[in-house]
């Protein structure tokens, strides 16, 4: 008899992905912020897309908008991005948390994505509201447009970007659902008791 199949979804760390900002300390206003491994060639479309396709839009109705790209490895293509203060390529960071602490949206304009992506997750999970690609999105037990935006074009992307950065009772909003969302699906003491029981129970 061929055994049911289970699926355990991804998860993440919540007591090390916690945000330490209730006081607003570290808050960089109009900061997004991107994460990943920068010489991935999926991570490099997208920033490439958001930095010459979604970024003129924002920045059009935010000028002073600053953008975070922050990761290991960033290839030749992505250093060039870099722009004085105004595109800030970190390079590999010890500590991921604090440019999340510091950021009002994180965004994710992945084209082609394989996989989910922690990268979503981790933001999430660090109360900073969300806009997603379709791609990033998928395999996300999250509702859009309660937990997290998702936008499909540079136009909805750029939108959803600024709706954020001007609405502090939406970004609030959106970090709090996302928080609560990740707590509830993707909570890797939640889950890797589920695997537990699965094994134990045979």
């Amino acid at each position: 008899v061929d055994a049911p199949i289970r699926v355990i979804p991804n998860g993440v760390d919540l007591e090390y992905f916690e945000p330490t900002r209730p006081s607003g300390r570290g808050y960089v206003p109009n900061r997004i912020v991107f994460t990943g491994n920068m010489s991935y060639r999926p991570n490099v479309d997208a920033v490439q897309h958001l930095v010459t396709a979604v970024l003129p839009r924002i920045r059009r109705e935010i000028p002073d908008v600053q953008l975070c790209i922050v990761g290991m490895d960033p290839t030749p293509a992505v250093r060039r991005l870099a722009d004085a203060d105004r595109v800030v390529v970190t390079g590999r960071v010890d500590d991921v948390r604090p440019y999340f602490d510091s950021a009002a949206v994180a965004v994710a304009p992945l084209r082609v994505a394989r996989g989910l992506q922690n990268k979503v997750l981790e933001a999430m999970a660090m109360r900073v509201p969300v806009v997603a690609s379709p791609p990033a999105f998928e395999g996300i037990s999250a509702v859009a447009g309660r937990d997290l935006l998702v936008a499909a074009d540079p136009a909805a992307f750029s939108r959803a970007v600024v709706t954020l950065l001007r609405d502090p009772a939406a970004r609030e909003r959106y970090a709090a659902a996302g928080r609560t969302c990740v707590e509830t699906t993707h909570n890797w003491n939640r889950l890797l008791q589920r695997l537990e029981a699965l094994v134990v129970g045979g």
